[in-house]
């Protein structure tokens, strides 16, 4: 992405970074002049985000669904599967289904305020919709009654006109809501609103033909009903018709839009399952102009099949979109289950430039910030390579905090991160590089930048090998999150586990079944060397003790490199609801370069599961006797590393994934590993050249 297509570069740095380098960004001002604090404040963060990344969101059903009735149910699934509250906590007014009384409905909506509280308490921006049920009839009627036929032209004339009957079930309903968002206001809450969403579609009783007409004059009436008769100056106002373009009618909000002096953020609602104008070009231009500066968000959507844009995407190609919000039912269930579903969500909410719930922050505005952070400091590389080159340094500091950095390669904008480690990837072979970094503040002050780091890259097809547990798995999918490419067998034997939870980690486990399992060969690995492989295997019953065999052999052959056998004479037995770890040393024979990694189901009476199965290369290489590396685990959860000085410290979990990495400067080295999960862990140190590799249990 950098140095590489001049064309490509200029655009995503117009995209990006027009205007990141202006002092300090201005927010638009909210519609309502008497709009409190907090709401300004939220809206300037709004705004912000522009330069900062793409928040995730979540909506969850308030009403009744399936016994649940918390408004935290599917935030929570994310959480629990993903890693990541949801920057963005949405749910909705709604209406009751039938047999329900009104009491129970404002019973229902009195805990989904509490819940918008905690969350709000907890970091998120909330937002709240309304799917008001058709005004001819009473709020206990259920979904069947948003979806009512439209009204006739009649019908919305007498909506918006006071004192008609329509009219006053109007306020009546509004009424029954309002005393919630002043409760939030007087709590000092501000809430993103957003009524009569996808005004342009034809599934409820307000679209239609009568809609263009009307329309318009029941948001104002909406507007000045809540805010000017009942004083409620903490909403910022979100309209966000139905997707529009190559699809429903190619029906353009214009008819529907009341006009920049109603509406704060601008958005769209787009799920449309594979539909071609997904996230469309169209629609993204028609919002941009129709804005005029003021922030945009995806208010509800994504496609059913998860197939969502990379955040680099989003940020260089629909950059004023702010936010995305996923709704909730049995289809963000099947996402989250779903491994491949998972995954791609997963991408999201793990990304470097993902606003999450923990990295939210919204700056008092009483505060008048003008200095900026202290200017980081020890950049240096931990990895050069032919076509990236990876980055740590220390830390900024700032007296109302530091939001991130800015990262620059030859003076051009590369990206924003939260942390102070990152890889810059793209890098063309045999170059060199100027890299700088300036940290950032939550009122948009720069430090000046850092002493510039000169790199150059290596020449192509030089790149060392990967250093065992640098995050780098040999086997294709090994933890079976991203489905089960590469791995063979017949249909029924390969099947990815839903959720099960173990020792507070989540395993999307791979299902051994029916007297086989699977196997999947790996090529291109170092004649004669030294390899490890790691992973989980799990019990399923507790009345059978199922024999699982799991290991390396030679490709095309029959000779077993190493296996691990659970079987029925209680050597190493598997223990139902119990993860049970798998390591395998193995060296390559002198002339081999493949070999099968296989898991078998040997009894077959049930089946068995697997997970987090890693393939590194762990070749270890003898230090001199007077170079005596030592690495141990102390009961007081640190790492004690001695004549190692000027080596550097890997520590991986059972994935592969790296956990800590740390260049070591003395000869006695004490790590704090505190904050790491219990768990078995593999270490390893590169010094003068060579490698040392060992495992501790923390």
């Amino acid at each position: 992405m950098i140095n590489i297509h001049p064309v490509s570069r200029l655009t995503l740095i117009m995209v990006l970074s027009l205007f990141i380098f202006q002092a300090r960004a201005q927010a638009p001002e909210l519609v309502n002049p008497n709009a409190t604090q907090k709401a300004k404040d939220v809206y300037r963060y709004i705004y912000n985000l522009k330069y900062q990344g793409l928040m995730t969101g979540q909506h969850n059903y308030a009403k009744t669904w399936n016994g649940s009735n918390t408004g935290i149910r599917a935030t929570n699934s994310v959480n629990t599967i993903i890693g990541h509250y949801p920057g963005l906590w949405g749910s909705d007014f709604s209406y009751t289904d039938p047999g329900y009384t009104i009491a129970q409905l404002q019973d229902t909506r009195q805990r989904m305020i509490d819940v918008a509280k905690a969350q709000a308490d907890a970091g998120s921006i909330i937002t709240l919709t309304y799917h008001m049920v058709t005004p001819k009839l009473e709020e206990n009627q259920g979904w069947s009654n948003v979806q009512q036929a439209r009204l006739t032209m009649s019908e919305y004339e007498d909506l918006v006109t006071p004192g008609t009957t329509l009219y006053n079930n109007w306020k009546r309903n509004l009424d029954r809501i309002i005393p919630f968002l002043q409760e939030l206001q007087d709590e000092n809450y501000a809430v993103v609103w957003r009524p009569f969403h996808e005004m342009n579609g034809l599934f409820w009783w307000g679209g239609g033909d009568a809609a263009k007409t009307h329309f318009t004059q029941l948001w104002i009436n909406t507007y000045n009903y809540m805010v000017n008769d009942n004083g409620l100056n903490n909403l910022i106002w979100f309209w966000s018709p139905n997707h529009f373009t190559s699809w429903n009618n190619d029906r353009v909000p214009d008819p529907w839009f009341p006009g920049l002096q109603y509406v704060d953020v601008l958005g769209i609602d787009d799920y449309f399952w594979n539909q071609p104008g997904f996230l469309s070009q169209g629609d993204y231009d028609y919002l941009v102009n129709k804005a005029e500066g003021k922030p945009l968000a995806i208010g509800e959507g994504f496609n059913v099949n998860m197939e969502i844009p990379s955040v680099e995407w989003m940020k260089e190609h629909r950059p004023e979109y702010r936010w995305f919000m996923l709704w909730d039912g049995e289809w963000i269930d099947d996402r989250l289950n779903d491994s491949e579903k998972k995954a791609a969500l997963s991408q999201i909410y793990n990304h470097g430039n993902a606003i999450n719930q923990d990295v939210v922050y919204i700056p008092p505005a009483n505060v008048e910030d003008l200095t900026p952070p202290s200017i980081p400091v020890n950049l240096q590389t931990t990895s050069v390579e032919s076509s990236q080159v990876k980055l740590q340094w220390n830390t900024s500091t700032d007296d109302n905090g530091v939001s991130g950095y800015e990262v620059f390669v030859d003076g051009d904008f590369s990206k924003f991160i939260f942390n102070n480690s990152t890889t810059i990837t793209g890098l063309n072979p045999q170059t060199e590089y100027s890299i700088t970094v300036k940290g950032r503040d939550h009122y948009m002050n720069r430090s000046v930048e850092s002493t510039p780091l000169v790199v150059t890259t290596l020449e192509a097809g030089t790149d060392p090998d990967p250093e065992p547990g640098d995050g780098t798995n040999l086997l294709v999918n090994g933890d079976f999150e991203d489905g089960l490419t590469g791995w063979s067998g017949d249909a029924n034997q390969l099947r990815t586990y839903s959720f099960f939870p173990y020792s507070g980690a989540n395993h999307f486990a791979y299902k051994v079944d029916d007297l086989f399992g699977g196997i999947q060969v790996v090529n291109g690995l170092t004649a004669g060397a030294n390899y490890q492989l790691t992973g989980v295997l799990r019990n399923n019953t507790s009345t059978t003790v199922e024999e699982v065999r799991a290991g390396v052999r030679n490709y095309g052959g029959d000779e077993l490199a190493e296996a691990h056998v659970f079987d029925a004479t209680g050597t190493a037995s598997l223990v139902q609801d119990e993860w049970t770890p798998l390591s395998i040393d193995f060296t390559m024979g002198a002339a081999n370069t493949s070999v099968e990694v296989f898991i078998e189901n040997v009894q077959g009476d049930n089946f068995a599961y697997a997970d987090n199965f890693v393939l590194t290369k762990s070749v270890s290489t003898s230090l001199s006797d007077n170079e005596i590396l030592s690495v141990k685990a102390w009961g007081n959860n640190s790492l004690h590393i001695t004549n190692a000085a000027d080596g550097k410290l890997s520590l991986l979990n059972l994935t592969g994934s790296s956990v800590l990495n740390v260049i070591l400067k003395s000869n006695s080295e004490v790590l704090n590993i505190s904050n790491l999960p219990k768990g078995m862990y593999i270490v390893y140190v590169v010094r003068k050249g060579k490698l040392y590799s060992s495992k501790i249990i923390n």
